[in-house]
């Protein structure tokens, strides 16, 4: 008989939770920030910091930025495959291990990303942290708690 699915599978589910918040903060807007001389607001995207802060309007994109930028998506999606995957059967020694590889370089990526982004962009601009940024850190977190060894997600 299986033990209740709160106890037997709370590592997979709050991974699947941080994942699930990782995904509404990216399309959630990361930073508010003021034009020059308007009351109007704008917000910005971790996809928009990356495509168009990082390089502006007539220039190349450069896709290092963007790769660097998406890491932490990528590790959500691999995440969330693997806690989805440990929801109904054990995972191999490896691919747990490969998912707390994810988590953990997801988390720093993101976090480093954040920061970096936050204190360029503040120097230059009147800069306010918004929803998307505390989604992403709050979804890192909780895939970093679930797939601890000491959370049994099996």
């Amino acid at each position: 008989m299986q033990p209740p699915i709160t106890l037997y599978r709370f590592g997979s589910i709050m991974s699947l939770l941080g994942v699930a918040l990782i995904l509404l903060g990216f399309f959630h807007p990361m930073y508010m920030y003021q034009g020059n001389g308007t009351d109007m607001v704008y917000p910005e995207t971790e996809w928009q910091i990356a495509t168009h802060i990082v390089y502006p309007a007539g220039m190349s994109t450069n896709w290092s930025f963007v790769l660097l930028f998406s890491l932490p998506l990528r590790a959500a999606f691999f995440i969330g495959a693997t806690s989805a995957i440990a929801l109904f059967r054990e995972l191999s020694p490896r691919l747990a291990q490969m998912r707390r590889f994810a988590a953990r370089a997801g988390f720093l990526i993101q976090f480093l990303l954040d920061v970096f982004v936050f204190l360029s962009l503040s120097l230059a601009l009147d800069l306010s942290i918004s929803m998307g940024f505390i989604l992403m850190l709050f979804g890192s977190t909780f895939t970093l708690i679930g797939i601890s060894p000491h959370v049994k997600s099996q």
